[in-house]
C-alpha cells in the first residue's frame, strides 16, 4: 500500500500473486492493496525465526505479517506507526502490541492498519486526520479499533486516509477528505469514523495513493475517486472526483495506487497514469499521463508504485524498476531511469510493495528490502541505503 509524501500501498495483485499496499501505499502487498507469499522455516537451538507472508511499505516505515498472523514493523516511529507502544525508531522488526492475529496489513504515510482473522480493523500511528478511524483525531502508538461493527476483508492506507472492503463487497473510508478521497461525494471535512464510498458494491480489493483511491471490482473493472490533479484517475482531465467513477478496464488483473501515480496490469502489460515528474509512469517521458503503456514490451505478473518510482515482477520472477533512483530504490546503482531497468540482483520475487523511497519483497520465502534506509525502514539493523536487497533481521 503506499500513501506517502511522494507516493504508497500500497497496493494489489488479484491473480497469480498479491502486492500490499498500503500505501498506499501500501497495502499492501500491493502494494495500496494486500500482498501474499509464504515459506517454511523455523528456529533451532531455542531461537525462533520469523517467517513472513505479507509486507507493506509506508513512507519511512515497513510492516509485515508472520505466518502466525503477528504484525511486526520497523523504521520511522515518530507518531507511533510501529505500534509497539513507543515513538522510538527501530532498524529491526518490533512486535505490534495487542496480541492480535491478523490476515491483512497496510501502511500509509505515518500510520498502519490491519485486519484480524475475524474481520476487525485495528489502526495505529498518526491519527491527526482521522485516518485511524476511532473518532478521536489523535495519534496512538498501540492499535485502536475502528469505530465500526462491520467486518472487512481488504484494507489500504493512503497519506492521511484509509479505505477497506467490507465482507459484503462494499467500501468504507475514513480520514482526510480534502480531495474527495473518501468517495462519499462530499469533499471537505475529515471523517474520524467510516463513511460509505458511493457506487461501490462489488469490490474485491482496494488501493490508495496519497489522496486518491481505487477499488478493483468483480470482473476486473476499476472505480477510482479523489485527487485527479495529475491525471491519477485516468478521466482525461484534472478535475477531482469525490464520487467513484468507472474506468472501463474490464480485463485488469491488478491495480495499485502510488503517491500520485496509478499502475495496472492488463493481459500481462503494465500501464501507468498520473504524475510522471521522475519517469514513474515508465513511458520514456516526464509528462503526466492519462494512460501510458510501460516501455520495453515486458510481461508483468505483479506491479507496485511508490513515491516517484514503480517496479514490476516479470514472468520469470525477476524485477524491473523505473523512475527516480536517487536513494537506490530501483535496485540498481545506475541512477534514475525513464524506462524499466533490471535490478542488479537476479533473485526471484513472488511479492513486492513500494514505499515512498524503498521497496520490500518476498524471495524464496525470505523478506528483503532495498532503497532508502534513513530511518531503518529496510529492517537490517542499519541506516545504510542499499541497491542490493538486504534481509530483514530475525529471519
Amino acid at each position: 500500500m503506499l500513501g506517502s509524501t511522494n507516493k504508497k500501498n500500497f497496493f494489489i495483485p488479484l491473480a497469480v500473486m498479491l502486492i500490499i499496499a498500503g500505501c498506499g501505499y501500501s497495502s499492501g502487498s500491493a502494494p495500496g492493496s494486500s500482498n501474499d507469499a509464504s515459506s517454511g522455516g523455523g528456529g533451532g537451538g531455542g531461537v525462533t525465526t520469523d517467517v513472513y507472508t505479507k509486507v507493506s511499505s509506508g513512507d519511512h516505515h515497513t510492516c509485515a505479517l508472520t505466518s502466525a498472523g503477528a504484525a511486526k514493523c520497523w523504521g520511522s516511529n515518530a507518531t507511533g506507526q510501529l505500534g509497539d507502544g513507543t515513538t522510538t525508531d527501530s532498524g529491526t522488526p518490533v512486535t505490534v502490541s495487542g496480541g492480535h492475529v491478523f490476515s491483512e496489513i497496510t501502511t500509509g504515510r505515518d500510520h498502519s492498519c490491519a485486519i484480524t482473522t475475524g474481520g476487525i480493523v485495528w489502526c495505529w500511528g498518526d491519527g491527526g486526520g482521522g485516518q485511524l478511524g476511532d473518532t478521536t483525531f489523535t495519534d496512538s502508538s498501540v492499535p485502536v479499533q475502528l469505530a465500526s461493527l462491520s467486518t472487512f476483508t481488504k484494507i489500504s492506507a493512503g497519506a492521511l486516509h484509509t479505505c477497506a472492503v467490507k465482507s459484503d463487497s462494499t467500501v468504507q473510508c475514513w480520514g482526510f477528505n480534502t480531495d474527495g478521497q473518501l468517495g462519499n461525494n462530499a469533499a471537505g471535512a475529515p471523517q474520524g469514523s467510516p463513511v460509505v464510498a458511493h457506487l461501490v458494491s462489488d469490490a474485491v480489493n482496494i488501493t490508495l495513493g496519497n489522496s486518491h483511491s481505487c477499488a478493483h471490482r468483480v470482473g476486473g473493472d476499476v472505480l477510482c475517486w479523489g485527487d485527479n490533479s495529475q491525471h491519477q484517475l485516468m478521466t482525461g482531465n484534472t478535475t477531482d472526483w469525490p464520487d467513484p467513477t468507472g474506468m472501463g478496464l474490464p480485463s485488469t488483473t491488478q491495480i495499485v495506487a502510488g503517491s500520485s501515480t496509478t499502475c495496472l496490469i492488463t493481459g500481462g502489460v503494465g500501464k501507468c497514469f498520473g504524475r510522471n515528474n521522475a519517469g514513474q509512469v515508465g513511458d520514456n517521458s516526464t509528462t503526466d499521463s492519462s494512460l501510458s503503456t510501460v516501455s520495453g514490451g515486458n510481461t508483468f505478473t505483479a506491479i507496485t508504485s511508490g513515491g516517484a518510482f514503480s517496479c514490476g515482477i516479470l514472468a520469470a520472477g525477476t524485477v524491473k524498476c523505473w523512475g527516480t533512483g536517487a536513494v537506490l530504490q530501483l535496485g540498481s546503482n545506475s541512477g534514475s531511469s525513464l524506462v524499466p531497468i533490471a535490478m542488479t540482483s537476479t533473485e526471484i520475487f513472488t511479492a513486492l510493495d513500494a514505499g515512498s523511497s524503498h521497496t520490500c519483497g518476498l524471495t524464496g520465502g525470505v523478506l528483503k528490502c532495498w532503497g532508502d534506509n534513513t530511518y531503518g525502514q529496510l529492517g537490517d539493523g542499519t541506516t545504510t541505503n542499499s541497491y542490493n536487497p538486504v534481509t530483514v533481521s530475525g529471519q
